[in-house]
């Protein structure tokens, strides 16, 4: 006599429902850590372009303005602020010594990624001179003559 088979059985459905609940919870995983990893990546980009709006703002400084005591004011940008918990902005600028005249500048932007974990930083650094530095011109030698 043929027993012919018209459904699943009870263990056969127990062994799917297990395959398919251990793939549920890898998934789930994997996207809270991809979501983390995003968030991670999101405020690093954002510290990154603050650093780099404050060094485009301040290269349009007066020259003697570009000193420590009169920068340690500039604060994070509201978008910024939002973005990056703890975040803190810090500038630096050392003089030069030699010819010609010239300020290094440095910013860092500081920002606790979670609790309990070190603080992570971004830091642009650039120089700046008190006279431009003209390139060399070339000379044009009339041929003509």
């Amino acid at each position: 006599m043929k027993n012919k088979r018209n459904a699943f059985t009870l263990a056969e459905t127990v062994v799917a429902c297990t395959i398919l609940a251990t793939a549920l919870a890898v998934s789930v995983q994997m996207l809270v850590a991809a979501s983390a990893q995003h968030k991670a990546m999101e405020r690093s980009r954002v510290a990154l372009l603050e650093a780099g709006n404050v060094l485009e703002r301040l290269s349009v400084q007066p020259w003697s303005k570009l000193n420590a005591d009169g920068l340690s004011e500039w604060k994070l940008s509201p978008e910024a602020d939002g973005v990056l918990p703890g975040g803190k902005l810090e500038i630096q600028v050392e003089p030069a010594t030699g010819d010609p005249a010239g300020k290094r500048i440095a910013v860092t932007v500081f920002y606790n990624p979670k609790k309990n974990q070190p603080a992570r930083a971004v830091r642009l650094v650039t120089w700046r001179y008190a006279v431009a530095i003209a390139a060399p011109t070339a000379e044009v030698k009339d041929e003509t003559k």
